[in-house]
């Protein structure tokens, strides 16, 4: 397909709310390794009284060529949370960023480095905090407060 082509397509593509946005994925971020971390969460409730402080810090853009994390998200049985992360300097300020910012003792946060990948690629990217979901489920939220 040629250029032209392709951009018409994909401008056609968003006017009729079939893609949102295109997402583009840097295969050789400048890091030392990609890293699995998961938080252990004894108590599901003292965590979501800090919630909305925990997602702004999620999505606050780092001064490092990617996002902070290639994925966040929830686990269950039993709570927690799970990261795939650049690490740039180390573990242990990883651990203890994420320690901070989920009010979790260290002790409870194990991590594994990515040595090879099998299938597919990490997306690794930098894309502003506004259009991602981090950013947009707390102010659609806030919203519906306010009506």
């Amino acid at each position: 397909m040629n250029p032209g082509a392709a951009d018409y397509t994909y401008n056609r593509l968003v006017e009729k709310g079939i893609v949102e946005r295109i997402t583009v994925n840097m295969k050789n971020p400048p890091m030392k390794y990609p890293a699995v971390l998961t938080v252990r969460q004894p108590d599901i409730n003292s965590f979501n009284i800090h919630r909305n402080e925990f997602m702004v810090k999620l999505i606050k853009l780092p001064k490092t060529p990617t996002n902070k994390y290639a994925l966040e998200g929830d686990i269950g049985a039993p709570y927690g949370l799970v990261y795939i992360m650049p690490i740039y300097e180390g573990l242990d300020p990883a651990i203890k960023d994420i320690a901070d910012m989920s009010k979790q003792d260290k002790k409870d946060i194990k991590n594994a480095i990515v040595t090879e990948i099998i299938i597919g690629s990490i997306g690794f990217r930098r894309i502003p905090e506004e259009i991602t979901n981090q950013y947009k489920y707390p102010m659609k939220i806030s919203k519906s407060i306010k009506e």
